[in-house]
């Protein structure tokens, strides 16, 4: 059975989706899993995940990373997944479940043969303090993956049935990153990784970039359909219409409508050995 462990933390760093209803909260972490996972996985095949390894995996989501490492580093290895919220974590043997927030728990020194963490960093005020302190927690020679999407890059429509449905999504995009900013995600940081990593003494650094687009009524169509509804007051506020959300979810579920992701930077690196 996963174990679950909660720390004795302060509160968490702000964070846009908290206390979000737990079906769209569910919803979210599924579809983010769907669009990103062969990415992820593909790159974590690359970096010698082995059996009896130690692996931290910082902000799961649904664990379905969690998961996947853990299927390859049993039977002796084990995987923590930290995160503040780990109701969604899938359950695994080797999984061990820290409900904490990474930026205010001591992750140790020279702890993990490796360190994933996916969209985490982005949101983070403390993000190179946490960099510091995941880097600090590999093993000699274990490698740290960073995957962030590079929301300064929004030139997402690829396809809609009109103009005026393909300006919508695009106002959509640029209501949704100003929210997100004005509570401290740096739409920048996926295009900072690599020089910080190398700030933070890693090696072999290398940055590679990915990319799919989704039809409506699949992958990150869904995904924005359901991030559409989790901040919708802020949307509002944003300066969006009711009709246009409305419009918007239509056009999200419309196979007329051709949309790619924001460009993911996975930048990976590894401890000095």
């Amino acid at each position: 059975m996963t174990q679950q462990t909660t720390t004795d933390a302060p509160a968490p760093s702000e964070y846009g989706f908290r206390d979000r209803p737990e079906d769209l909260t569910a919803a979210q972490l599924r579809h983010l899993a769907d669009v990103l996972d062969p990415h992820s996985t593909a790159v974590l095949q690359g970096l010698g995940v082995a059996p009896g390894q130690t692996w931290l995996d910082a902000g799961p989501g649904a664990g379905t990373i969690s998961t996947w490492l853990a299927d390859r580093v049993g039977p002796d290895g084990s995987v923590t997944a930290l995160d503040t919220d780990t109701q969604h974590v899938l359950p695994h043997p080797l999984v061990d479940v820290v409900q904490a927030d990474v930026s205010a728990t001591d992750l140790g020194t020279a702890e993990y043969d490796g360190v994933h963490a996916r969209l985490v960093l982005i949101h983070l005020p403390d993000r190179r303090e946490v960099l510091g302190d995941l880097a600090r927690a590999l093993k000699p020679g274990a490698p740290l993956v960073i995957s962030e999407w590079d929301c300064d890059y929004r030139d997402l429509v690829l396809d809609a049935p009109s103009r005026a449905d393909g300006d919508l999504i695009d106002k959509y995009v640029e209501t949704l990153i100003s929210f997100f900013e004005t509570i401290g995600m740096d739409s920048t940081w996926a295009s900072k990784a690599n020089r910080a990593m190398r700030e933070e003494g890693l090696e072999e650094i290398r940055t590679v970039t990915y990319a799919a687009s989704s039809a409506g009524g699949t992958g990150t169509c869904l995904l924005n359909a359901t991030v559409s509804q989790m901040v919708e007051g802020p949307l509002l506020a944003g300066g969006m219409t009711p009709d246009e959300l409305q419009r918007f979810r239509e056009l999200m579920h419309d196979p007329r409508v051709v949309v790619r992701d924001y460009l993911m930077h996975t930048t990976t690196g590894r401890a000095p050995r």
